[in-house]
C-alpha cells in the first residue's frame, strides 16, 4: 500500500488550497498529479483533517502547485464517504524543495502504483517547442511515436516509461502512435498545436480494445506564446 499512500499524499498537497505559481519560492517544490489509472474510482482527499479535493477522476492532470516542505497528514476516502470512518489510505508525507515533478497514478486498480517523473521545463530555443511522451496504457505494447508522414520521435516506449524531451519547430502536428517496430497504428493524435516557447507532455492513457478507450492527454508543462 505504500506506493498508493505516496501518490495520494502528493495529490492532496497539490489540491489542498495551495497557491499555484510559475516558479519556485523559498523552501518549495513544484508538484502536479496525473490520474491515469483507467478503472480506479473517484476519491475524496483530506489534508490535515480538511477536505482538499472532491471526486477526482481519470484522466485528470492537475496544475502545478508550489508545495511547502514539511510533514502533512493525508487521508483518502471513497468519494462521498464519511471521513469519520476508516480511511482507505492514511499517511504522512515529508516534501523537500528544488525540483518539478509529475506524480502519475498508473496501472489497473488491483495493481495501482505511482510513477514519479522529473519535469525539465526549461525554455526552448526561439521558435521551438519541447515535447515528451509518457506511456500509461496498462494493456498496450511498446510503441513508436512519430509525426504522420514524417520522422519517428520516440522508439520502443514501454508501459510506465517516459521519453526524454525533444525540441521541434512550433506548429500544428499530427502524431501517430504505432506498435513498436511495425506500421500498425494504435492511436492517432491530430491537430496538436505546439506553441513557441512551450513545453508539453503527451500522456497515452486508457485501454486497448477496452473502456475507457486509448486516448492522448496533452499537458502544457510550460506555457509559451501563440
Amino acid at each position: 500500500m505504500q506506493p498508493v499512500r505516496i501518490l495520494a499524499a502528493v495529490l492532496a498537497l497539490v489540491v489542498a488550497g495551495l497557491v499555484i505559481h510559475p516558479a519556485y519560492g523559498a523552501g518549495m517544490a513544484m508538484v502536479r498529479v496525473a490520474h491515469a489509472s483507467p478503472n480506479a474510482p473517484a476519491v475524496d482527499v483530506y489534508v490535515d483533517g480538511t477536505r482538499a479535493f472532491t471526486d477526482v477522476k481519470f484522466p485528470q492532470v492537475t496544475a502545478y502547485a508550489s508545495v511547502p516542505t514539511g510533514p502533512h497528514h493525508v487521508q483518502v476516502f471513497a468519494a462521498g464517504a464519511s471521513p469519520k470512518g476508516p480511511a482507505v489510505i492514511d499517511a504522512t508525507l515529508n516534501l523537500s524543495s528544488g525540483k518539478t515533478y509529475t506524480v502519475a497514478a498508473t496501472g489497473l486498480l488491483q495493481s495501482i502504483a505511482p510513477l514519479v517523473l522529473l519535469d525539465r521545463n526549461r525554455t526552448p530555443a526561439q521558435g521551438m517547442a519541447r515535447v515528451r511522451f509518457v506511456h500509461l496504457s496498462p494493456n498496450a505494447p511498446k510503441v513508436d511515436v512519430g509525426v504522420a508522414g514524417g520522422p519517428t520521435l520516440f522508439q520502443r516506449v514501454a508501459f510506465g516509461k517516459s521519453t526524454r524531451y525533444v525540441s521541434v519547430p512550433a506548429r500544428s502536428y499530427n502524431f501517430v502512435v504505432r506498435v513498436a517496430g511495425t506500421r500498425t497504428v494504435a492511436l492517432r493524435v491530430n491537430h496538436v498545436q505546439l506553441a513557441p516557447g512551450a513545453v508539453y507532455t503527451v500522456f497515452a492513457e486508457g485501454l486497448v480494445k477496452g473502456m475507457p478507450k486509448l486516448q492522448a492527454v496533452l499537458s502544457a508543462d510550460r506555457l509559451g506564446s501563440m
